[in-house]
């Protein structure tokens, strides 16, 4: 019969055979308390309608629930389900007596449980009972309706009742006749008909549903952006299609700041695509305003010079300040729609005056970094505030000092040139003539340059800057690291070579670095000028100059270090420093004549450190445009073999120092 199914539809029907030959087919064998089933009390408890507990009456049967129908008298019965070989009967503590009501098998009435059920406690009934036998019967009254529907959310109903819908298909087996069905989708028109089912084949449906929407497009002038609301709920910003909108009266409203909302009412037709064009009026002014200084609008800092935007209708108070000037204050009214450009008036200065007096005449006196005059002279008009004052003459150290300069006050600047005397001696250097090299695997070529001899010496240092670097109050150098004129200079980090705008201003910049005042490259420039800074500038190596130059340029051995495959011939490192540095040119030099570039200390280079960025381009490459680090080379004192290698690389931040790094320069000539 399973092999015919597709052709021969199966109903089932109950037949009951009595085993049993009582007039009563259902009776109770026994009735009892369990004490030790918990489950009324813990894992299924279940409460009635005035919120007791209920007791649980576990009917041993193996009949179905769906076959019995259970009356409790007033108290009611609360639930019942259906458990393996058991049906549950929940009832209302104090209930005294039950109906047991079974489809095919008769009834047992009003039996009587002896006592009240009492709250959260389990009671045991077993049933004595017939049986009930399911015999299977052909019928051919049968045959299938196929409907299908694609539309999501689509609802069917034949005769009324809803029917499952799967992947837009409805399979239904209906009895021959007529039936009547709706078809029904969110956004589209229900659909009615009547269709008939025979047996001599199966009826399908494909309903069209007509849509119940339309299509709108939204824009807005002069500006898209605004907010969209639709009957209330927001969509969305301008431009915007909504694809959907059901058929009918509709309010939009759009809303975008500074200007006044806008609220048009449609009608939407099915299967209409209509545009809804909405012109917005603004609430702002354009307002220009041109100013010598810093602007402010209501308290609040706008621009500086000139600052233009959007003003909303109202009055502003508007000001202008700079320093050393009086500031102004204007009130102005902006309407909508009325663009307005304002030149404030200018600002009033505020003046004090300079009486600068010196030993020398003649002298560049700047304020500011500006020539105003030269010494000795009373300078009137200076603007009030904290002025920066340097006196120059060739053949004088500068002069500088701070002073401030007050409202018709006058600030006097007592100086002493001191004349310039050269108290140090300058780096020695080597030429390096220009050549190709191989620099981590690529091919670059570098133009001749001069490098020092030397690292640059302790004595070199102080006569240059006058003091030593260092953040705590050991001094520096250290005699435990060496100390004296020709030991190199260390604990000294790359800001402290190249100076910061904290205290400098900028000097000159060298292969994209830039050189300030307060730095020891621009300070012994200026003293081996005599004085002032001339064309030749002192900067550090770049990291390609410096290993080209360790590799010993085009005189190149292909050493593994600086002049020698055995480290312990040209350089102090943790193998035989002692723990300490040692005076520079005190082991042999490499091809160039150029000493310790393996060893003593590391030494500085001017490139940012970039581990997939060096060597940054074929000729004369200066590392990378950006970074956190700062190139050092050729190891030192404490370092191991590894690290005095001519290509070792290794970096750390520009403020960085310690014992074991130091620097050597380049002259540009």
């Amino acid at each position: 019969m399973r092999h015919t199914a597709n052709k021969r539809l199966i109903t089932m029907i109950l037949l009951i055979v009595s085993t049993m030959s009582f007039a009563q087919n259902i009776v109770v064998e026994s009735f009892s308390k369990d004490e030790t089933d918990q489950s009324a009390r813990i894992t299924n408890m279940r409460k009635d309608k005035n919120g007791k507990v209920c007791a649980i009456v576990k009917i041993e049967t193996p009949l179905r629930l769906q076959d019995f129908n259970f009356d409790a008298g007033m108290v009611g019965v609360v639930y019942s389900e259906q458990k393996t070989g058991e049906i549950w009967v929940y009832l209302s503590p104090g209930a005294q007596r039950i109906t047991l009501n079974h489809k095919y098998l008769g009834s047992i009435r009003n039996y009587d449980f002896v006592e009240p059920l009492k709250e959260a406690t389990v009671y045991i009934m077993k049933l004595k009972s017939g049986t009930v036998e399911h015999i299977v019967k052909e019928d051919v009254n049968l045959q299938y309706l196929i409907v299908t529907c694609k539309i999501d959310g689509a609802i069917i109903k034949i005769d009324g009742n809803k029917e499952e819908v799967i992947n837009g298909e409805l399979q239904k087996q209906l009895s021959f006749g007529k039936h009547q069905y709706t078809v029904e989708a969110p956004m589209y028109h229900a659909l009615s008909g009547v269709i008939e089912i025979t047996a001599k084949e199966k009826a399908y449906l494909a309903p069209d549903l007509k849509p119940n929407f339309g299509k709108i497009t939204i824009n807005t002038q002069p500006e898209q952006g605004a907010d969209v609301y639709i009957d209330g709920d927001k969509r969305g910003q301008t431009p915007i299609t909504i694809d959907r909108l059901k058929s009918g009266a509709h309010e939009v409203r759009v809303v975008k700041t500074m200007f006044s909302p806008k609220t048009s009412h449609i009608t939407v037709t099915d299967g209409s695509d209509q545009p809804v064009n909405l012109t917005l009026k603004p609430n702002f002014a354009v307002i220009t305003l041109n100013a010598d200084g810093e602007i402010y609008v209501n308290d609040v800092r706008k621009g500086t010079n000139t600052w233009k935007d959007r003003l909303m209708d109202g009055n502003y108070t508007v000001e202008v300040k700079k320093a050393s000037h009086r500031t102004l204050t204007q009130s102005i009214e902006v309407k909508a729609g009325e663009d307005k450009t304002l030149n404030l008036s200018a600002l009033t200065p505020i003046y004090g005056v300079l009486n600068v007096k010196c030993n020398v005449v003649g002298a560049d006196i700047l304020i500011d970094g500006k020539k105003t005059d030269d010494t000795p002279a009373i300078i009137r008009e200076v603007f009030a505030g904290k002025r920066e004052v340097e006196l120059r003459k060739t053949g004088y150290q500068s002069y500088k000092q701070t002073i401030e300069v007050q409202e018709g006050k006058v600030a006097t600047i007592d100086a002493e040139l001191k004349e310039f005397k050269l108290a140090f001696v300058g780096p020695e250097m080597v030429n390096v003539p220009g050549g190709t090299t191989t620099l981590n695997g690529s091919s670059v070529s570098i133009s001749t340059f001069q490098i020092g001899k030397y690292e640059v010496t302790q004595k070199q240092w102080y006569d240059v800057m006058g003091s030593w670097p260092y953040s705590h109050s050991d001094s520096v150098p250290s005699s435990m690291y060496g100390v004296g004129d020709n030991y190199p200079m260390y604990y000294v980090s790359w800001e402290n070579i190249v100076g910061t705008s904290s205290g400098g201003s900028v000097g000159y910049t060298e292969k994209g670095v830039t050189y300030y005042t307060n730095g020891f490259c621009y300070k012994l420039s200026v003293l081996a000028n005599g004085g002032t800074l001339g064309s030749a500038h002192y900067r550090l190596p770049t990291e390609a100059e410096w290993e080209y130059a360790a590799k010993g340029g085009q005189r190149t051995h292909n050493y593994t270090y600086s002049g020698s495959n055995t480290l312990g011939d040209v350089a102090w490192y943790d193998g035989n420093s002692g723990s300490t540095t040692h005076t520079v040119g005190g082991k042999s030099a490499n091809e160039l004549g150029i000493h310790d570039m393996s060893g003593n200390v590391w030494e500085w280079c001017s490139d940012w450190y970039g581990s997939s960025t060096y060597p940054s381009s074929t000729s004369n490459p200066t590392g990378a445009t950006t970074g956190s680090l700062r190139v050092f080379r050729g190891g030192s004192w404490f370092a191991a073999a590894s690290s005095c290698t001519v290509s070792y690389r290794y970096g750390s931040t520009p403020t960085f120092r310690n014992y074991g790094i130091g620097f050597r320069l380049v002259l540009v000539p």
